[in-house]
């Protein structure tokens, strides 16, 4: 008599089941034999390299003298060691380097601004001051701004104001236009 899982005991389903997971395991286990993925045997395996040929072999000058427009502009760039340029060793410092800003007067009017509004510029101000530059320019191209809802929603997420979304996103456009954005 054939029984089908519907008609079978628990008990019988139980072994079938093990019997079917014994199975799998064998099969998988099978195509992991010894003789698939090592050998006994030392084969010494070794690649030939790749020749190299100088610049000025592979590049054409024609006989008038002039360049070859048809030689790629990288085969034209210039090596370090044509500049003068050599590998050095490492050098031990004596002393940290410091760190000096690269902000300039407007930009750290236009940070001054967004915290005096309430939000926290530690450590993001570059791309705080990245979305103030996209205020600008968007309105300059007369383009839908789509960066600038994204930062202030990821301002309110970050905890970085207690202000909504739509409060940042003006406290941000307002302090761009004040620092950045050019007025004809």
């Amino acid at each position: 008599m054939h029984t089908t899982p519907a008609t079978m005991t628990p008990a019988r389903r139980g072994r079938a089941a093990a019997v079917a997971a014994a199975t799998a395991a064998l099969v998988a286990l099978t195509g992991c034999g010894d003789s698939a993925t090592t050998t006994d045997e030392a084969t010494a395996t070794s690649i030939a390299p790749l020749p190299r040929e100088s610049l000025s072999a592979t590049a054409t000058t024609p006989a008038g003298g002039d360049t070859d427009e048809s030689v790629p502009a990288a085969a034209k760039v210039k090596k370090p060691a044509d500049y003068g340029i050599e590998d050095q060793g490492a050098k031990e410092i004596t002393a940290i380097p410091t760190f000096e800003s690269s902000h300039t007067d407007s930009d750290r009017t236009y940070l001054k601004a967004l915290t005096g509004a309430g939000i926290t510029v530690d450590d993001i101000e570059d791309q705080l001051i990245g979305a103030g530059v996209e205020v600008c320019r968007t309105r300059a191209a007369g383009e839908l701004d789509v960066t600038l809802p994204a930062v202030a929603g990821q301002l309110v997420e970050q905890q970085r104001t207690r202000l909504g979304a739509e409060e940042t996103a003006n406290a941000i456009a307002s302090a761009a236009q004040a620092a950045y954005c050019r007025t004809p």
